[in-house]
């Protein structure tokens, strides 16, 4: 399979490639297992916005092999807010708030900006470290909480089943994505607008679902995630993990597939979709659930699944 080496002379960013052997070395590296295997997501949205859909989440669980879960709720003082509002842009969780920083035309710190003006993007930015930093104070009160037991109830008339989790603590977190209705800027660079960022070493990531597409949110999102298990930018090969898709490159169609080098350190981290599916892993089961995955997601995604189509037909 030709994964379109980049001609001589032409890199993706300015890092060195980070081999998959020394990943695998890398003793620091965020560690999965079959208890410690999900990805949070949270949604800091405003009144108006939706959370991720299912089939989001079940493709995101698919390419990375992790379980990718939306964070519910237990009561009303768990919902994640984001108000930015007389003065000052703050993210309100479990009913604690943590102060952000927010920028009004690019450069200025915003006052009196509404949450209806944030939405449409025109001039307000959030510092996306400072987002992060946020997340990790937020991150710590989701780990170090009592899970408490909840029932639920599956339908299916006489034959419902209630489930009780049995969990005392939320460790089975390794990671969090921050979905943040709102553009994200870089607090060196305010004018410079960024799709997503991460603190790997914090296993913390946040991306701006403002006027993105649905693939391009998704793509970030997985991009990101990886950075919280220390997979670094890749410039050996058009992969999903490049800094940035290169020059003359529509984000539509940069790349939603990983090469090579990074698969394998994506099979180091916990051998993917084994812990999720009921067949074993192999790359060409992999490549078959993916291919379902972003064809069940429609049009956006055709191309993305005619791709994981032909490994499939090469792996045979």
């Amino acid at each position: 399979m030709d994964y379109q080496r980049p001609p001589d002379g032409a890199v993706f960013s300015d890092d060195e490639e980070q081999s998959p052997e020394a990943f695998a070395a890398d003793s620091s590296r965020n560690t999965v297992s079959a208890d410690r295997c999900q990805v949070l997501v949270v949604s800091l949205l405003g009144r108006e916005h939706d959370a991720p859909e299912a089939g989001h989440l079940e493709l995101l669980s698919a390419f990375l092999g992790l379980l990718v879960v939306p964070h519910a709720p237990m009561d009303a003082e768990e919902e994640a807010e984001l108000i930015v509002d007389e003065g000052q842009a703050c993210i309100r969780f479990r009913g604690e708030g943590f102060p952000i920083t927010a920028y009004r035309n690019k450069s200025q710190v915003a006052r009196r900006v509404t949450l209806a003006e944030l939405h449409t993007g025109n001039d307000v930015r959030l510092d996306a470290g400072a987002v992060l930093s946020a997340m990790i104070d937020i991150l710590d009160m989701i780990k170090s909480a009592p899970k408490k037991a909840s029932k639920r109830r599956q339908r299916g008339g006489h034959h419902a089943q209630q489930q009780r989790s049995t969990k005392s603590s939320n460790e089975e977190v390794s990671s969090m994505l921050f979905l943040v209705p709102a553009a994200l800027t870089e607090i060196d660079e305010p004018g410079v607008d960024v799709y997503g960022r991460s603190y790997g070493g914090n296993s913390v990531a946040c991306v701006s679902t403002l006027g993105c597409s649905v693939r391009t949110m998704l793509s970030t999102s997985a991009h990101e995630i990886l950075h919280c298990y220390q997979v670094e930018h890749c410039v050996a090969y058009k992969c999903l993990m490049n800094s940035s898709p290169g020059s003359g490159v529509d984000e539509a169609s940069a790349p939603f597939f990983l090469c090579p080098h990074d698969l394998a350190k994506l099979e180091t981290i916990g051998r993917p979709s084994s812990k999720n599916n009921a067949e074993p892993y192999s790359r060409l089961a992999r490549h078959r659930l993916l291919a379902e995955r972003f064809a069940a997601l429609g049009d956006e995604f055709a191309s993305d699944a005619a791709f994981q189509r032909r490994l499939c037909s090469l792996l045979k």
